[in-house]
């Protein structure tokens, strides 16, 4: 939730954002020094001063990134963020594994000590690999507060800030609730394993999503066919109250939730840069701020709801009844997208009619003119 603080933050551009996440960096580092501390009381305020700093350069840099690719990629915005969100994928995933292998041959402190010095002397070198801000960071809007404020007023922005949540909802909904309903199928470790590999793994084509988005121009239709998609893939995982589970259509299930979520995540942060464009707001340093940190809110939002709410509505009303509320929200995103849809297209017709008026009564004009021209030359 820092994001919401950090987004306004950008100072002469997002390299130095980028450059202030190096306090998540002296965290990894630091952080081992703690072992030292014998006493209670130090050791506990110590340890949650040093994790509210590394929670605080963990969005810095999460910020930075997104905005530098903003910046720097202006044709391709939908295609980088999907690279970055898919290399994000990747470090989760082996980051563990590299971890556990260090943890054992060298000790405890060794991954912290070792990945916080990597990432120190990644975030020097940006200041002199990384390209500068090319965006003008003067704005028709006065002051940040002010732009938020108003950038918040638009309907449109607001929609997509819903999808942004509800996509960082999903797998966190599932992932808290899915290993005990695989339990009926009697899967050894291994296979459960692969299952929840399964998700993660086609999350991997995201960039395909993004390389579409940015040649089709078309992310509110991708926003909805993720949405419908997403409705169809949970249907299949419950599955729908009244079906009966089934180990194959739940794995098909998981499939399409995997690819589902790609469409979703990329679509989302797209369509709320667009839509503040859209709506006559110049594109500066405060409104890819906003679209940095609405993203970042919404999806930790949505990834702190989905685990509290899969295990309260799991409790009461098992697996199959708990997943309507992945459906029903994810319903809700797709009708909205379908309004915004249906009004954009009935203002594109309503605009070109109006030319085709213009056109016709300036021709009629012209005509009448000509002929008068005729008869006084006559």
């Amino acid at each position: 939730m820092h994001s919401t603080i950090c987004g306004s933050i950008y100072y002469d551009g997002t390299v130095q954002i980028y450059e202030i996440s190096l306090v998540q960096h002296i965290y990894d580092v630091v952080t081992r020094l703690l072992d030292f501390v014998d006493s209670y009381t130090p050791y506990l305020i110590l340890s949650l001063l040093l994790r509210g700093f590394e929670g605080f350069g963990a969005i810095l840099f999460l910020c930075s990134m997104f905005m530098m690719s903003t910046t720097v990629f202006h044709g391709r915005v939908a295609m980088s963020f999907a690279i970055l969100q898919t290399v994000f994928l990747v470090g989760n995933s082996i980051g563990p594994l590299l971890g556990s292998l260090l943890n054992s041959s060298f000790g405890y402190a060794a991954p912290y000590i070792l990945f916080g010095i990597l990432q120190m002397i990644t975030s020097v070198l940006a200041a002199w690999t990384l390209p500068k801000d090319t965006l003008n960071t003067s704005s028709s809007i006065s002051n940040s507060l002010r732009g938020y404020l108003e950038i918040l007023k638009i309907p449109s922005v607001a929609i997509f800030i819903y999808a942004c949540g509800v996509s960082g909802t999903g797998p966190e909904f599932l992932t808290a609730i899915l290993e005990p309903n695989l339990r009926q199928f009697s899967l050894g470790k291994v296979e459960v394993g692969l299952v929840f590999c399964l998700v993660a793994f086609l999350q991997l084509v995201s960039p395909l999503w993004g390389y579409l988005i940015d040649i089709l121009k078309k992310p509110h239709l991708f926003a909805l066919i993720g949405s419908i998609v997403m409705v169809t893939a949970v249907v299949m995982v419950g599955p729908f109250p009244g079906i009966n589970p089934d180990y194959g259509i739940l794995v098909a299930g998981l499939v399409t939730f995997g690819l589902a979520q790609g469409i979703l995540s990329v679509s989302s942060i797209t369509n709320l840069r667009l839509s503040i464009m859209q709506n006559g707001i110049k594109e500066s340093m405060i409104s890819i701020s906003f679209v940095s940190m609405g993203y970042l809110t919404a999806t930790s939002v949505g990834a702190t709801i989905g685990p509290l709410m899969a295990g309260v509505l799991y409790q009461e009303f098992g697996f199959q009844n708990a997943t309507l509320f992945l459906i029903v929200g994810n319903l809700i995103l797709g009708f909205l997208v379908l309004g915004i849809i249906f009004c954009r297209t009935s203002k594109s017709i309503a605009r070109s009619a109006e030319y085709s008026d213009t056109s016709h009564n300036d021709a009629e004009k012209n005509l009448l003119f000509n002929r008068s021209s005729r008869m006084s030359y006559s």
